[in-house]
């Protein structure tokens, strides 16, 4: 039933239809799962510290990319896209490294980029909006840099993390594989050598890491030992507690 009758009397009878409470709207949640990859990306700028010149990177807005699930080694998985890919910065001049690790690289880190990659440097097209082939570029660029300027154990373990999922994503098995045991010793030595907290890792997420990775490579020994230190320590969350205890019942019931 219309809410007005008649205002043809006064010659607006296009006003006829007019509704008093609008209905509400689900255009909001249908806007979010429209979204797409390209709908979250922006170029931002970023200071090169050894070219000392600005360039743009892509970055991810925030707000939109919903948390959707964590896998057993702690990789998050997004609603819309996978932050991962965007983690590592390229300059132009070759300096590749971690967010975390672009801008914060010692003199003599400095100097050994600048001596051992940017005169031979020669950059691959961008991609804006990045597949995980060139991802993986990146990230393989930011692993050797990582390694001229002698990167702490940490930042190579999370790297070669990164490129072990992103072998998976690609189903380059053997790949992958090659470099979940190069995190695991990677970890392994961080434990030992690295001050915590770390790119994004504190000591104890970082000893549940290197006891997943133990566990995939079939060394069930370390892995348990390594949970049941996590188990017992009165300082680890209670979230990451869980996943250590949910790991060791796994490995005494199928693999012990």
């Amino acid at each position: 039933m219309a809410l007005f009758k008649d205002f043809s009397k006064f010659g607006l009878e296009n006003l006829a239809n007019l509704t008093l409470v609008d209905k509400p709207s689900n255009s909001s949640s249908s806007n979010l799962n429209e979204l797409t990859e390209a709908d979250l990306i922006y170029q931002r700028k970023v200071h090169c510290p050894i070219c000392n010149k600005d360039f743009h990177s892509s970055a991810i807005k925030s707000g939109k990319n919903q948390l959707k699930n964590i896998d057993e080694d702690l990789r998050t998985h997004y609603s819309i896209v996978d932050p991962m890919l965007y983690d590592v910065i390229s300059c132009p001049c070759g300096h590749t490294a971690l967010n975390a690790s672009f801008a914060t690289l010692l003199p003599t880190q400095r100097a050994a980029v600048r001596t051992k990659i940017c005169p031979n440097y020669f950059p691959i097209p961008i991609e804006e909006v990045r597949s995980i082939n060139y991802a993986l570029d990146l990230y393989q660029l930011a692993l050797a840099e990582c390694l001229i300027r002698n990167g702490k154990n940490i930042e190579k373990a999370v790297l070669c993390l990164r490129i072990s999922w992103l072998y998976h994503d690609l189903k380059q098995l053997d790949d992958e594989t090659e470099f979940i045991k190069n995190a695991y010793e990677c970890f392994k030595l961080s434990l030992d050598t690295d001050n915590y907290p770390a790119l994004g890792f504190d000591f104890h997420k970082s000893v549940y890491t290197t006891s997943v990775l133990s566990y995939k490579i079939s060394d069930y020994s370390t892995s348990l030992r390594l949970l049941s230190s996590l188990i017992i320590d009165v300082g680890v969350h209670p979230k990451l507690k869980d996943r250590a205890i949910e790991l060791k019942t796994k490995i005494n019931k199928f693999h012990k």
